[in-house]
């Protein structure tokens, strides 16, 4: 199995978070029809998955950011392609 990247973390966690959202629909669309037990137990869930949201937007902002350093350290690190580069690159 090949290694996955940080692309490739971010685009299932793209997806998680699209699946997740499509439950919240479900749940929103099926309240009225539970029992006061069932709703007791979703509304307690509430805390809990509102910390794991706040915690996912703190360390969304931190790889944002450590992502940006990156980008910023490898453009000034990256060669300054010459005039013949760019000419062999196009093919002339």
């Amino acid at each position: 199995m090949s290694r996955q990247n940080c692309a490739d973390h971010l685009f299932l966690l793209g997806e998680m978070l699209g699946a997740a959202s499509q439950y919240t629909d479900l749940c929103g669309s099926t309240i009225s029809e539970e029992s006061i037990s069932n709703v007791e137990v979703a509304y307690a869930r509430m805390s809990e998955l509102r910390e794991f949201h706040a915690d996912l937007g703190r360390k969304l902002d931190e790889l944002e950011t450590r992502l940006r350093v990156q980008l910023r350290k490898m453009s000034e690190s990256a060669p300054t392609p010459t005039k013949e580069n760019r000419k062999a690159a196009k093919g002339s």
